[in-house]
């Protein structure tokens, strides 16, 4: 469908990479989904296929310039800009006046968040609130930012936002991602904007009184969703302003009433935005630094500033003074270690130099405290993997020193890949770097991903020995959101070593399904490490039911239901006594029959999962076993009520279950089998098992055990055994369909009223999000229709057709009677009755049966209706009629015409040239139902004439192949096209009449399509069709 998949690998997570698809125009087509939303010239859609992604659709059609170019700059600038705080464009396609933008999708905004604790009366917790600011902080700081450097190495001017709002600031479905977005009204940051845009709720004074906007009134704004997140309501100075009013009420010594904020640290950031002159205001950059350095999870934070760049750079210029006359200094290193950007954005493409010393420009940046050089040279990524990160990742031990007082403690966005919420010192564990584990364990050690592992955990997992002893002092007892410790990771991974390590401090704590150590590397099989576990945690029991295993089950039982033999061997001299496994229940398991035969004392003793010595035996597939067994315990049941026939089903023994079944669950005399008793009692695991043995075997009524579940009500299995498809087609449709009255019947109250959600086509007739009512009248089940018409009589599909209508279609006379009551005088989004639709589809009967209902509705008039059947005498005496139409447009004449009768068409000549509301003729209708007589006789009057898609009778005779109808009208009609095009020779080629084709060959063969349709595109001729089509013969006739 794409060009590449979207897998984002552990190494390209951890590298900061992620495959976006390149999409072409055909592909997003094919991939449009829902529609989410849309504005005055844009709309927003899914991508099927693509959860993540969002396609935004933009025509700039008749839009005035100045807009056109305010959306060109959006669109460029967004598709260059990289950041995780900013709404990602990854491709921009255009087509004529559209562009097709592929962006990331998120769930919501910031505005909705907001209004839902406003409606809840709620206050967004601290902690969220927080989170929030300095995302936004950080996002508003990059966009500001001049001479920044994307992943590509293009250089970013800053912008202005001008319009920073809630709505404009889209937010994850759990709150924890938030990005700008709807860059629409920006201008560049190095010039003040001098025209009045944005939402004035969000707009700065100096907006109002001299319609000025800069990066300063950006930050005001952000003051107010600020004030709006802590308070939920917008300040009191927040609204339109006039100009004169604004220079009255923002006076000199104004100060903003803050007494709403009760969080000292909020309050003391909204006084120090909301001042009117901009130059005091603090830069999006000075509020990210601030805000970087909180610890959200240690009560207040403190007063103190960050320290001023100045103070940095006075720093590095006195302590490296002797280093910078260095002449292994590159001057991108003496820029990093001046602080200045603009130098370090034009000798970039030195980073990876290093001076005498080792040192590269990122590490004498980082020494420096320039987070923004070391952003530049090393940029966080969008799923926030930072340079420290890549630098533990890779090893670099002296880079990882110098980033640590800028980076330390910092998480990977916690997005779907795997493990995200991972820290520095968690990659270096995964990596198996020692040095940076060292120096990064009092920094980061503790800290958990979003599954809740920590570094020991990790390094347990990939097997690094020597940061494990590192990370077990700081680690050791800590578990994962499974309750699982590094332990258990070692134990399930064989990693016997790390077992010794972590045994004392961590052997007997159990995870959230109450298994063990030892219980793991018994399910894996890894007898090593479950010998050197025994001493410690033999004889546990877990706490709660696993994989089929009840609560209380042991090592031993584990071991045995995942088949593993040499555990269960070991753990038999340790664990039989509590598992209850007695010497029949051991041999059943390794299948040896003489020791079966030898302990038979002990039949009927179950373990304490409650499985006897069949189950086992049935488990482990030993059939010589299971016929021993079989007479002794059969029908016996475990702790879930399970024989040993779901034991060997689970296990996919068919034959030895089919063995089994003959003793435990035979087929009965009335022919009811296993399947349909597990379906009437509702026993979904053994229905999945037994539906690949017995889904198709009915009883002796004739019904399967679909029947039997919809009789018990057990929707689930009814589901399980029919299941809905992808197009919302039930169960009780597909038997209206085929007229399965019993099936029916015992459906109709689990499925009765439900709507499919695709097409679908009957004998001819297409359905459109049709009921199961309309396909048993499709097809003529009159029995079925009895049935349903009291459930779903009256209901339409997409196009507005009943089930009276499909049946008036397909011609059933008997469900017609059936349908009446509840359908009759309704109409499709054609307006059309079944009465017309009858009439249209020649079928007398129905049109009889619905003229009296349905007669006055559809305006037919006596003279009509005499014209359908060909009543000559009554069509006589009604002629005072002539000229009425009915409500599709429909004259006395096209109904003479459709249905042949050439006397009643001579009698009605004074209606040729009239149309019906598609603008078709009687003689397009004549054509169309092949009859020559009435063409004759209309040609000369109605010759010519087009439908509104520009089809003509001959094009309509084509259709159906009535060559002696196009003999009559090549004269007139050849060589004219419809709407896109297309001629009638067209036509007979794509749908293969080859007599048609030889007939009109001479006088159409050489003309071309001007439009594309059918996937051809303009300019194609019969013959390219042809070819395309696969029609040797046809194309033989074209070439000659």
């Amino acid at each position: 469908m794409v060009s590449k998949g979207l897998v984002l690998t552990v190494e390209g997570a951890e590298n900061g990479t992620n495959d976006i698809p390149t999409f072409s125009l055909d592909e997003l087509n094919r991939c449009r989904g829902q529609l989410l939303g849309g504005g005055a010239f844009g709309k927003v859609y899914a991508i099927n296929g693509f959860p993540g992604l969002a396609v935004k659709e933009i025509w700039l059609n008749e839009q005035p310039d100045r807009l056109k170019e305010i959306t060109k700059f959006e669109l460029k600038t967004m598709s260059q800009f990289s950041h995780p705080g900013v709404l990602k464009y990854h491709q921009v396609l255009t087509k004529g006046e559209f562009f097709y933008v592929v962006m990331d999708r998120y769930d919501g905004d910031l505005q909705q968040f907001i209004a839902d604790h406003r409606r809840t009366q709620k206050p967004i917790p601290r902690e969220s609130m927080l989170s929030i600011l300095k995302q936004l902080a950080d996002a508003l700081a990059y966009v500001h930012a001049p001479y920044k450097v994307n992943e590509r190495g293009d250089v970013l001017p800053g912008i202005v936002h001008r319009d920073l709002k809630p709505a404009n600031v889209l937010m994850s479905k759990n709150g924890e991602r938030v990005a700008i977005a709807d860059f629409g009204l920006c201008k560049d940051a190095q010039h003040d904007g001098n025209t009045f845009a944005g939402s004035p709720s969000y707009m700065a004074p100096e907006v109002f009184i001299h319609r000025k906007t800069s990066r300063a009134s950006d930050v005001w704004a952000l003051g107010v969703i600020i004030y709006e997140l802590v308070t939920l309501e917008l300040p009191r100075f927040s609204r339109k302003w006039e100009p004169e009013d604004a220079k009255e009420f923002f006076v000199p010594k104004w100060k903003p009433d803050l007494s709403a904020v009760k969080d000292e640290f909020t309050r003391t950031i909204l006084e120090k935005i909301f001042v009117l002159d901009p130059e005091e205001r603090p830069t999006a950059k000075e509020l990210a630094d601030r805000l970087r350095t909180l610890n959200t999870f240690a009560g207040e934070p403190g007063d103190q500033d960050p320290v001023p760049a100045e103070k940095h750079e006075s720093q590095v210029t006195s302590d490296d003074s002797n280093s910078k006359v260095n002449s292994s200094w590159t001057p991108l290193m003496r820029a990093a270690a001046a602080g200045d950007i603009e130098m370090v954005r034009r000798h970039l493409s030195d980073k990876d130099k290093k001076n005498s010393d080792g040192d590269t420009a990122l590490m004498i940046a980082a020494r420096a405290g320039h987070e923004g050089i070391v952003e530049l040279i090393d940029p966080t990524d969008k799923n926030e993997v930072t340079a420290l990160m890549r630098a533990a990742g890779r090893g670099d031990v002296e880079a990882v020193r110098a980033l640590i007082p800028l980076q330390k403690g910092q998480k990977t966005y916690n997005n779907d890949y795997k493990r995200g919420g991972r820290t520095a010192l968690m990659m270096a564990a995964v990596c198996g770097r020692t040095e940076v584990v060292r120096l990064l364990v009092e920094h980061e050690g503790g800290l958990k991903d979003k599954d809740g592992w920590t570094a020991l955990m990790y390094a347990a997992e990939y097997g690094h020995t020597e940061c494990v002893q590192l990370l077990a002092e700081k680690e050791e007892g800590m578990q994962d959101k499974d309750s699982k410790t590094a332990l258990m990771h070692a134990a399930e991974n064989d990693h016997t070593e790390y077992v010794k390590l972590l045994l004392e401090k961590e052997a007997g704590i159990k995870d959230k399904d109450g298994r063990t150590a030892l219980m793991l590397a018994a399910i894996y099989g890894n007898i090593e490490c479950a010998k050197l576990l025994l001493e410690k945690e033999k004889g546990m029991k877990t706490t709660c039911e696993w994989n089929g295993c009840p609560l209380g089950s042991t090592a031993l039982i584990l071991a045995a239901q995942c088949r593993r033999e040499e555990v269960v061997r070991l753990l038999m001299k340790h664990e039989d006594g509590v598992s209850s496994w007695t010497s029949l229940i051991y041999a059943a398991y390794l299948g040896d029959i003489d020791a079966v035969k030898n302990n038979l004392h002990e039949k009927g003793r179950k373990d304490i999962s409650g499985m006897t010595a069949l189950m086992w035996a049935a488990q482990k597939g030993h059939k010589g076993a299971v016929k021993v067994l079989l007479e002794h315990e059969k029908e016996i049941t475990d702790k879930q009520g399970r024989a040993s026939l779901y034991y060997a089903l689970k296990r996919g023994y068919i034959d030895l279950a089919k063995t089994i079944m003959l003793h435990e669950d035979p087929t009965d005399e009335n022919g009811v089998t296993a399947l349909m008793r597990a379906a009437a009692r509702g026993d979904a695991e053994m229905v999945k098992l037994l539906i690949p043995i017995q889904k198709e075997m009915r009883d002796n009524d004739g019904n399967t055990a679909l029947v039997f579940a919809a009789r018990a009500g057990h929707a689930d299995i009814v589901e399980l055994l029919d299941s809905t498809d992808e197009d919302g087609v039930t169960a009780l449709m597909r038997a209206a369909e085929k007229g399965n009255v019993e099936a029916v019947r015992a459906l109709i109250p689990l499925q009765k009223g439900k709507k499919m959600m695709g097409d679908t086509h009957i004998n001819g007739l297409r359905i459109s999000s049709g009921t199961a009512l309309m396909m048993a009248a499709t097809r003529g089940h009159a029995e079925v229709v009895k049935l349903l018409v009291e459930h779903e009589g009256g209901m339409k599909d997409s196009f507005g057709k009943t089930a009276l209508m499909v049946t008036a279609q397909g011609g059933c006379a008997e469900c017609i009677k059936l349908l009446l009551n509840k359908e009759t005088g309704m109409q499709n989004i054609w307006g059309s009755t079944a009465l017309m639709l009858a009439a249209h589809n020649m079928h007398p009967e129905c049109v009889e049966l619905l003229m009296e209902s349905e007669g006055s509705i559809s305006e037919w008039t006596e003279l009509m209706y005499a014209a359908y059947r060909g009543d000559v005498d009554s069509v006589k005496n009604n002629l005072h009629m002539k000229g009425a139409r009915d409500i599709g447009g429909w004259t006395a004449l096209m109904r003479a015409a459709a249905q042949g009768h050439e006397q009643v068409v001579e009698l009605l000549t004074e209606e040729r040239g009239m149309t019906n509301n598609s603008h078709q003729t009687a003689l397009m209708w004549a054509a169309r139902n092949g009859h020559p007589g009435c063409v004759r006789l209309l040609l000369e009057k109605e010759g010519g004439m087009l439908d509104k898609y520009g089809g003509t009778a001959l094009m309509f005779a084509v259709a159906q192949d009535h060559i002696e109808c196009i003999k009559l009208l090549l004269e007139k009609e050849a060589g004219m096209r419809d709407k896109n095009g297309w001629t009638a020779l067209m036509r007979a080629v794509l749908v293969g009449h080859t007599e048609c084709v030889r007939l009109l060959a001479e006088e159409e063969k050489d003309m071309k399509t001007i439009r594309e349709r059918f996937g051809y595109l303009p300019g194609t001729t019969a013959l390219n069709i042809a070819k395309r089509e696969g029609r040797t013969k046809i194309a033989s006739v074209l070439s000659g």
